[in-house]
């Protein structure tokens, strides 16, 4: 990109010629000739359309996983990593949900299904004449769920697992025997 320089810098068009800043720095760039109306309607940009598409439902896909993430794992590293998981699938023809629960069951934690309610044991100890009771509290380990329950439905992990690996089998085949 050609710099600016001199003692005026503009921002703006000037005939097919573009003025603009960025981080601090003044740039010229050819005004393009691609409009709106023209990727919208024109068909060369038929598969720029599909891929916009399916980012947007992969993105909303992965936000409303994203959002349940909590702590140190929430980073847009992983929000991208979902997002193009999640374009992967759709491209395989997965309808939105059976995406929504795949990834669900890689990135959400398993949940404690009850929570633990501690364990009073009295032990009873003899000094002089009259007995006397002390007490010793014990928590038992939380049970983990061991299924994934996602908009009604609840799907196991090994089903969940041959589910996902099916589409990728489907997915490598596909694009081993090329066009």
């Amino acid at each position: 990109m050609p710099k600016q320089c001199g003692p005026v810098r503009i921002t703006g068009t000037i005939d097919n010629v573009c003025f603009y800043k960025m981080d601090g720095k003044y740039y010229a760039r050819m005004k393009s000739s691609l409009t709106r109306k023209r990727v919208l309607k024109d068909p060369k940009f038929q598969l720029t359309r599909i891929h916009a598409v399916l980012l947007g439902e992969a993105s909303t896909i992965a936000s409303r996983i994203y959002r349940r993430i909590n702590g140190e794992r929430k980073k847009h590293a992983l929000y991208r990593e979902m997002t193009g998981r999640a374009i992967y699938m759709l491209r395989e023809g997965k309808d939105k949900e059976a995406v929504f629960q795949c990834l669900s069951g890689q990135y959400l934690k398993l949940q404690p299904i009850a929570k633990v309610a501690p364990e009073l044991h009295r032990k009873k100890v003899v000094k002089g004449d009259k007995p006397s009771y002390t007490d010793k509290i014990h928590f038992s380990t939380p049970e983990i769920k061991r299924t994934y329950s996602v908009a009604n439905t609840t799907l196991l992990p090994a089903k969940r697992r041959r589910r996902c690996s099916r589409a990728m089998d489907r997915w490598g085949k596909q694009h081993e025997a090329g066009p």
